[in-house]
C-alpha cells in the first residue's frame, strides 16, 4: 500500500531507504574489461608534470609604497581634531 496517488511520490521526497534499488546496475554494466587493464599507466602523471617550460611565470611584485606621514595623520589626530573643533564651537555658540 503506498501514501503517494498514483504510486508516485511528490517532488522533493527523498528516495526509499535501500537505495540505490535492487538490480543496479544492470547486468553487463559496466562492460566486461572496462578499464582496460593497466589503465591508467603507472606514473601517470609523470613526476615534475607539468614541464619546467610550462610552470607559471610571476612577474616581479609590484613596488612598495613609501608612507606620506604628512598626509596620512592618523586615527587619534583626526579625533583630537574633531574635539577641538567640537570645543571651539560650544565655546562660540
Amino acid at each position: 500500500m503506498s501514501y503517494y496517488k498514483d504510486n508516485q511520490p511528490p517532488v522533493g521526497v527523498p528516495p526509499p531507504q535501500g537505495y540505490p534499488p535492487q538490480g543496479y546496475p544492470p547486468q553487463g554494466y559496466p562492460p566486461q574489461g572496462y578499464p582496460p587493464q593497466g589503465y591508467p599507466p603507472q606514473g601517470y602523471p609523470p613526476q615534475g608534470y607539468p614541464p619546467p617550460q610550462y610552470a607559471p611565470q610571476y612577474g616581479a611584485p609590484p613596488p612598495q609604497q613609501k608612507h606620506k606621514k604628512d598626509k596620512e595623520g592618523g586615527f587619534i589626530e583626526g579625533c583630537m581634531a574633531a574635539l577641538c573643533c567640537c570645543c571651539l564651537l560650544d565655546a562660540f555658540f
